[in-house]
This record gives C-alpha cells, structure tokens and sequence, in this order.
C-alpha cells in the first residue's frame, strides 16, 4: 500500500508542476496579447483580460496550496493546522473564480443556464465552482476532526 501512495503522490506532484507551468505560460500569453494588441484596447476586451489573469493567478494559488499539502502528506503529516488552513483558502479561492466565471459569462444565454434573465445568465458551471468549493472547505473541517483525533490519541499513548 506504501508504494501506490508514493507513486499517487509523485504523479499528482508532476502534474501540478505541469499545470503549473502551463497557467504561467497562459498567463505570461494573455498578459502580452492584451499589453501588445491596440484593437483589444476597449473596456469589454480589457474586462476580459483582468477578470481571465485573475483566474489564473487563483489557480496559481490552489495549485500552490496543493503542492504545499502533497508535501506534507509525502512527509507523513498531513494533519497540521496548516493543511486545514490552505484548504480553506482553496474554497474561498474556488468561490472567488465562480463569481469571477458569472459576472464574465454572464450575458448571453447558453444551452446550459442555470439561472437567466432577458440579459443574461448564470450558466450551469458556475454550481461546479460553488461544488468544489465547498468540498474544499468540507476537506478543511475532515482534516481538523482528524487533528483532533490525532492530537487525543497522541496524548494517550
């Protein structure tokens, strides 16, 4: 059983260095084309572009938030006060590019619309955010019970 947590931890941490490395590139990408193209120079392209460096800079962060606990894992610790808290931040960061995805997607309609008005809408992948989100935060508060039991049974023995 070790050395198929081992192998799960190595591959998850060569794929959040690659995801790493490509939201980098997509960032680095999107911050020349909207400095470096003039006809983007209006207020909907330029909304475009903060609210879509925001999001990869929010999953820049979870990325590194994941990395950090898949560390401590590797480690044999994972149960740190210090794991809770980046879960945390991982939920508030997954609410943060939902509300983020709404507010840019929000007009036009879709196939998929989860809540419209004549204007716009709020579409379907907007509740995979605010799922996610909160499967993060429920890690937070699994990870902290399991602290606790942790912490009990350290004082026991």
């Amino acid at each position: 059983m070790e050395k198929k947590r081992r192998s799960l931890l190595k591959v998850t941490s060569v794929f959040i260095n690659i995801a790493v490395v490509g939201f980098i590139m997509m960032f680095i990408g999107s911050l020349l084309t909207a400095i470096f193209n003039p006809e983007d120079a209006n207020v909907g392209r330029v909304w475009f572009y903060v609210t879509a460096l925001s999001v990869i800079l929010l999953i820049l962060f979870i990325l590194y938030m994941l990395k950090l606990i898949v560390r401590t894992v590797s480690e044999n610790n994972p149960f740190v006060e210090r794991n809770i808290h980046r879960f945390r931040l991982i939920g508030y960061a997954t609410f943060m590019i939902g509300l983020l995805d709404a507010i840019a997607n929000f007009p036009g309609h879709s196939g998929m619309d989860f809540f419209a008005v004549p204007s716009g809408s709020i579409k379907a992948a907007t509740l995979l955010y605010i799922v996610v989100g909160f499967l993060a935060l429920l890690m937070a508060e699994i990870f902290a019970a399991a602290r606790e039991i942790k912490l009990e049974n350290d004082m026991t023995v």
